[in-house]
């Protein structure tokens, strides 16, 4: 036994890839924690009963064990799925370094074995300039406290130009007006005398301190410019987050649009709009924000325009684009009695109604009628009746649509539309198999079905 033991240690081993680097974000975005993983057998006869632990230290990960069959000369990839804990990254306060161990045992005796060392963050921090750009988006929260009250100011400031409008979106407002409000959103900060804070935004960093910003009227570049667009998306205006290694700004799309990426390092689009002429984006340059400088929305415009030429910006997020990705808000961590609780937009909003109580209810059984009887022995439950049979993969044309009337308007509203093979998001639909009716899904990527759908492109 020691002999074949031996043996299976030789031809048995797992490799993989982690993601150096994870915090909340990364599981609330369900960011999987293994680039890649395989079980590999080099052996000349297929292995089975062969059990995979993966486990981490101080509770990061929630316990994953599957049974393995892997054939001979052959690797078999390994998809764990949402193994993150949620509990550990609410609770984390400060950076540290855990170890993931993978383990493969076959009765009980352990043949192969491999370890990994990730970095985890606490909660509010962003894994930095190397890390994944589009979660600087669920840093964006519209539903902060301080951004109602910001709103209170730009209505204030609005009212001193002479400038009437809602702070509902687009609707109803052209270029100048938008770019009004966003001008008062910058006039709004400044009257807080905001101090600067030093970050380096090419490692991981603190993001989140947007909660108790106008209270202690300090803040990191980084902080101010996601504030800024969170009380943007709050305004139903469309954000845009720009960065380089040492720096980053903010702005907003003028009109009702996004960028069809939600990263992307080809900065010459935003040169392209903020040109002039073309005016469909506005940027301002967030350290004339803070209490040391003085500067107007318009001064601050050219100074950002002065540092894009430079070559001081790399790449964008688009935080409209993100929501459309399903790229949500991160929510907030308030501390209880028995440690810190995750609190959701519902949660926070004082707006949101209470659930309905549950009631007892008494189930009867409805005796089966000598007509209910008959009517059953009328129908056809055989392979010929095509109503209960029906199979969508031979028979029909599948539409990745959120809605029938979807589909309708954009047919009549395009002369031509283009048939494009699915992506990976109609894929995943794909593969629940629901060919009719309602899909959570597709719902909740109508946006993007929209936004291709005015273009003249149908998913298949």
């Amino acid at each position: 036994m020691a002999q074949r033991a031996k043996k299976l240690e030789e031809i048995i081993s797992i490799h993989g890839e982690v993601d150096g680097v994870v915090s909340y974000a990364d599981y609330f975005t369900r960011r999987p924690l293994f680039t890649s993983l395989k079980v590999r057998n080099d052996g000349d006869e297929t292995l089975g009963d062969l059990l995979l632990t993966i486990e981490g230290t101080n509770g990061v990960l929630i316990p994953f064990q599957r049974f393995l069959e892997i054939p001979f000369e052959s690797a078999v990839e390994i998809t764990l799925g949402e193994i993150l804990s949620p509990l550990y990254f609410a609770n984390a306060e400060e950076t540290r370094q855990e170890t993931i161990t993978a383990t493969l045992t076959k009765n009980g005796k352990t043949i192969a074995t491999k370890q990994w060392t990730v970095t985890t963050l606490p909660f509010d921090y962003w894994e930095g300039g190397q890390g994944d750009a589009e979660l600087l988006a669920t840093f964006v929260r519209p539903r902060l406290g301080n951004c109602a009250k910001v709103q209170s100011d730009v209505l204030a400031q609005l009212k001193k130009w002479n400038t009437t409008c809602e702070l509902g979106g687009y609707l109803g407002n052209d270029k100048n007006t938008i770019r009004n409000i966003v001008a008062a959103l910058y006039a709004s900060l400044r009257k807080h005398s905001i101090k600067r804070k030093p970050c380096d935004i090419s490692r991981p960093v603190e993001a989140g301190a947007g909660v108790k910003m106008l209270t202690d009227c300090v803040a990191s570049p980084l902080e101010l410019a996601l504030f800024a667009c969170s009380c943007l998306e709050s305004m139903g205006l469309h954000a845009v987050l720009i960065y380089g290694d040492k720096e980053i700004t903010c702005g907003v799309w003028l009109y009702d649009s996004c960028f069809l990426d939600t990263v992307s390092d080809d900065i010459s689009r935003v040169e392209t709009y903020i040109s002039e002429g073309i005016n469909n984006l506005s940027f301002f340059d967030i350290e004339d924000v803070y209490s040391d400088k003085n500067a107007a929305y318009s001064t601050s415009e050219s100074h950002f325009k002065q540092k894009l030429s430079s070559g001081l910006y790399d790449k964008y997020v688009d935080v409209k684009r993100c929501r459309i990705s399903k790229i949500s808000p991160l929510p907030l961590r308030a501390r209880n009695l028995k440690g810190y609780e995750v609190l959701t937009e519902e949660d926070m909003s004082p707006d949101q109604a209470p659930t309905k109580l549950m009631e007892m209810k008494n189930l009867s059984v409805e005796e089966m009628t000598k007509n209910k009887q008959w009517e059953r022995r009328l129908l056809d439950l055989s392979l010929k009746n095509p109503l209960l049979h029906f199979n969508p993969n031979k028979l029909a044309v599948q539409l990745l649509s959120s809605s029938p009337d979807d589909v309708l308007d954009a047919l009549t509203e395009n002369e031509e539309m283009l048939f494009a093979p699915a992506n990976p998001e109609a894929h995943a639909i794909a593969a629940n198999k629901i060919y009719f009716g309602a899909n959570a899904e597709a719902k909740r990527m109508r946006e993007l079905i929209q936004l291709e759908n005015r273009s003249g492109i149908l998913r298949t």
